[in-house]
C-alpha cells in the first residue's frame, strides 16, 4: 500500500484557513507543483463562467438548492473540473468497465497522478497519497480494503517537474 503524507497543497501558506471543498484545487497544486492561489483563481474563473460558486467548491450552488434545475447551457461541475485539469496539462486515463485500480496500482501504472473517487479528488506523488486526510482505505463489513480510483488523471512525462 502507498504511504500517506499530510499536504494541503499550499492552501495555508496562501492565506486560506479552515476547511472547504477544494480537493480538486489542492490535488492540482500538489501534483502539478503549482501555486495554490493560482490554481484556485483558475478554478474560480472557470466556475464563475459556468454559473457556479467561485469558491472552488464545485457543488456549492447546486447543493444549497437541490431542486433548482441546471440552467440551459450550464456545464456540469464535473466537466468544469475536468477542463481545469486539462488546462494544467493533465489527461484523463481511459478506464474500461471494471478496471478501477487501487491507489497503489494507480501509482505503479501511472506514476504521479490525480485520482478521483466518489465526491473526492486527491494527488498521488512520490509514492504517497498527499491530502488533508488519510483516505487510502475504507471499511467494508469487518474488513478494511484499499480504496479504488474511479478516475485517474496523469501529466505527460515531458510536462512533469
Amino acid at each position: 500500500m502507498i504511504d500517506y503524507r499530510y499536504d494541503d497543497g499550499g492552501r495555508e501558506a496562501a492565506g486560506y484557513r479552515g476547511k472547504t471543498g477544494d480537493c480538486v484545487v489542492r490535488a492540482i497544486a500538489i501534483c502539478a507543483r503549482e501555486d495554490y492561489r493560482a490554481v484556485y483563481v483558475t478554478m474560480a474563473e472557470h466556475m464563475k463562467r459556468n454559473g457556479y460558486a467561485a469558491s472552488g467548491n464545485a457543488y456549492a450552488t447546486r447543493e444549497r438548492n437541490r431542486k433548482a434545475p441546471r440552467r440551459r447551457g450550464q456545464r456540469p461541475a464535473k466537466r468544469i473540473q475536468d477542463s481545469v485539469l486539462e488546462a494544467y496539462g493533465f489527461r484523463k486515463v481511459s478506464l474500461t468497465a471494471g478496471e478501477r485500480p487501487t491507489f497503489t496500482e494507480a501509482h505503479h501504472r501511472f506514476g504521479d497522478c490525480v485520482v478521483g473517487t466518489t465526491k473526492h479528488v486527491a494527488a498521488i506523488v512520490d509514492g504517497a497519497l498527499r491530502d488533508t486526510f488519510d483516505g487510502r482505505t475504507y471499511e467494508w463489513d469487518i474488513e478494511t480494503r484499499e480504496r479504488k480510483a474511479q478516475s485517474v488523471w496523469v501529466r505527460p512525462r515531458a510536462t512533469q517537474d
